[in-house]
């Protein structure tokens, strides 16, 4: 997956080099570069001041670096092999590839972070570059990026980022078999190409910067039983040698090789190659394939991302309670305002209702006095002119503005009823409650007594 923006550090012993690199439509821009040479010198210093010390440094000097990053551990430090394997998916790819790591490491697979990358594919078969380091390693290289607050997104090995920068220098032959030896500082990188995908991947370490005379032996040595190992392998062609080393030692190194007897030399001067932290921000802006990351910070970055993710929920989940419960203040709020100001309305209107009540109250008192339509005697000329033939009225209580209570005889039953009825008929009276009815056996009639309720005008509220 191609990144926008990378940044490729390298650190070797007390010296952090670094490449910013952006992408520009298919361009790759260098935007920064730098080397800074951090105080490690345990003798002098306290350790752990010392080590504050570096750390401090790193920050200062590139704090400012935005985007992803990788870390070029050194090639001495990471064990490179080129297999040819099967054809198959990515998922049963992965532990063909770790099966491979386990046979040709010497350390327990379980210490080391393990990562491939597919050079070349056919219809049956792959040629896959596995590259193992130890975790440790990893750990020890990358501390003072990590406590700079550069936590490098991928680990990835110098060795190739020479080898990226050769191809995009156009230093590969895409024929034939060629031996490219780059030496740089104290280390000497030996890639065997075959029509430009690598066969063997070789690191030497030579102790300082400078090429010591018997060490230039040893660069000769270690190519040529390298090509023979690749002819026992791949079978003998004509291989020719291109060599990139600091300008004041090229000679050298060119004449011990020629001794060794080689094949035909080409040599360059490393000055015409970027720096090697280029070739590690090239790898990671377009997706190098190589990532030697340690299962324990991956495990970390899950742990944290769910812890994020969790946090996160749990945030929204307050947020919206939070949202609810100023809501629900604001709305009592509201609600306790609004009844504030109906109850000083109300106030404002007391007084002038009551008034008006008690003024209602007797107009309607004085309106029940003097209303004259359902006086006593309006009323007992009412009940005397339906009092039906049979009917007797013993007594008449009268209430003013109440009931009127009837006691009366009867000599059959039925004539209670019907003056009951003809009362309900007329109107007069709101409502008619007729109640006990007893027979008098000794004098052959009826005792009852009824209820006649009267108006009573408008009630007041």
């Amino acid at each position: 997956m191609a990144r926008g923006r990378a940044t490729g550090f390298v650190l070797e012993g007390d010296r952090l080099e670094w490449a910013v690199l952006v992408q520009g439509g298919d361009r790759l821009r260098r935007v920064d570069q730098g080397m800074e040479v951090l105080s490690l010198d345990e003798e002098a210093l306290d350790p752990e001041a010392a080590h504050a010390a570096a750390v401090e440094h790193i920050r200062s000097a590139c704090g400012a670096v935005k985007g992803d990053t990788a870390l070029g551990l050194p090639s001495t430090e990471v064990l490179l092999r080129v297999v040819d394997l099967p054809a198959v998916e990515d998922d049963e790819l992965a532990e063909m590839v770790e099966l491979q790591a386990d046979k040709f490491s010497p350390f327990p697979i379980e210490t080391m972070a393990v990562s491939h990358e597919v050079l070349d594919r056919s219809e049956d078969q792959c040629r896959v570059l596995v590259a193992a380091a130890r975790d440790e390693a990893v750990d020890a290289h990358a501390r003072l990026l990590v406590e700079a607050g550069l936590r490098p997104t991928g680990i990835d090995s110098c060795a190739l980022g020479w080898w990226r920068l050769l191809q995009d220098e156009g230093n590969v032959p895409a024929e034939g078999r060629a031996a490219l030896v780059v030496i740089a500082g104290a280390t000497a990188e030996l890639i065997i190409v075959q029509d430009a995908v690598p066969l063997v991947f070789r690191s030497l370490d030579l102790g300082s910067d400078t090429v010591p005379a018997e060490r230039v032996a040893d660069i000769g040595q270690e190519l040529r039983h390298t090509l023979i190992t690749v002819e026992l392998e791949h079978g003998s062609q004509p291989c020719g040698v291109v060599l990139w080393a600091c300008e004041d030692q090229l000679a050298a190194i060119e004449n011990a090789l020629q001794a060794e007897g080689v094949g035909d030399i080409t040599s360059h001067a490393l000055d015409g190659l970027p720096p090697v932290c280029e070739g590690i921000a090239r790898r990671l802006v377009t997706g190098g394939g190589i990532d030697l990351t340690p299962q324990a910070w991956l495990d970390a970055d899950t742990s944290a991302r769910h812890r994020r993710q969790m946090l996160g929920g749990l945030a929204g989940v307050l947020g919206v309670w939070l949202l609810c419960m100023i809501g629900l203040v604001a709305l009592f709020g509201w609600r306790k305002g609004s009844i504030s100001r109906l109850q000083a309305r109300r106030k404002t209107w007391e007084a002038p209702a009551m008034a008006v009540r008690e003024l209602r109250r007797r107009v309607l008192m004085i309106d029940r006095y003097t209303d004259m339509s359902h006086s006593a005697l309006e009323c007992l000329r009412e009940i005397s002119g339906i009092q039906p033939e049979g009917v007797d009225l013993v007594s008449f209580t009268y209430t003013k503005g109440d009931t009127i209570r009837v006691v009366g005889q009867a000599g059959e039953r039925s004539r209670i009823y019907g003056f009951k009825e003809a009362l309900d008929t007329s109107g007069f009276f709101p409502q008619v409650e007729l109640g006990t009815q007893i027979q008098d056996r000794r004098r052959r009639h009826w005792n009852f007594d009824m209820v006649l309720t009267l108006p009573q005008g408008e009630e007041s509220s």
